[in-house]
């Protein structure tokens, strides 16, 4: 009997432990100075929701024409498990939107929100058409960990915590992805 008390109270304290930590993590602000921080209170979620439906869009046909290159049958599968994820992304952050009365894309924030994708490096240089297989992994390694920085300094834009949940929730799946592209392309590191 003693040890079910141990046992539940170790449990509920850890429990409490990750509460509180993700409690913590999610009431960071944004970077002091950054374009979110100048932004913070501008930016509507629907906004940066719009954003992710285009980032996942290009991921989905990125990840297919990455299948076909694949040489690997596990790659091939992953790439395209991988699109079939970044398909489900787009459609629940356009659930998402579809719930919420229509609003017209703020057509002075979007241009700054793609600009400030670019700048922390999405979508930037991508590998040829006709790049080699390494080279399209390397990119799409890369482009998940900007992608994650992206969302995640985004996540911390937000006093509510319904929003940021949002986000991290995005955060974890392209974290998802980065290992197991990672898994798949051990050879591989990001490129610069």
């Amino acid at each position: 009997m003693t040890d079910l008390f141990f046992l539940a109270a170790a449990v509920a304290a850890a429990a409490f432990l990750y509460m509180a930590y993700a409690n913590i993590r999610l009431r960071a602000k944004p970077e002091k100075g950054s374009l979110i921080d100048r932004l913070e209170g501008t930016v509507r979620l629907r906004d940066i929701l719009r954003l992710a439906a285009y980032i996942e869009n290009e991921g989905i046909g990125f990840y297919r024409r990455l299948s076909e290159r694949a040489e690997d049958p596990a790659a091939r599968r992953l790439c395209e498990r991988l699109s079939v994820e970044e398909a489900a992304h787009r459609a629940l952050v356009e659930k998402q939107l579809g719930q919420w009365r229509e609003l017209p894309a703020n057509r002075l924030l979007a241009p700054l929100l793609l600009e400030e994708a670019r700048r922390k490096g999405i979508f930037v240089r991508p590998p040829a058409p006709d790049a080699p297989e390494h080279e399209m992994a390397a990119y799409a390694i890369s482009q998940e960990i900007r992608t994650i920085e992206f969302y995640r300094a985004f996540e911390k834009a937000f006093p509510q915590t319904w929003k940021r949940a949002q986000l991290h929730m995005l955060v974890k799946e392209e974290e998802s992805h980065e290992r197991s592209l990672l898994e798949a392309y051990p050879h591989l590191r990001p490129a610069a």
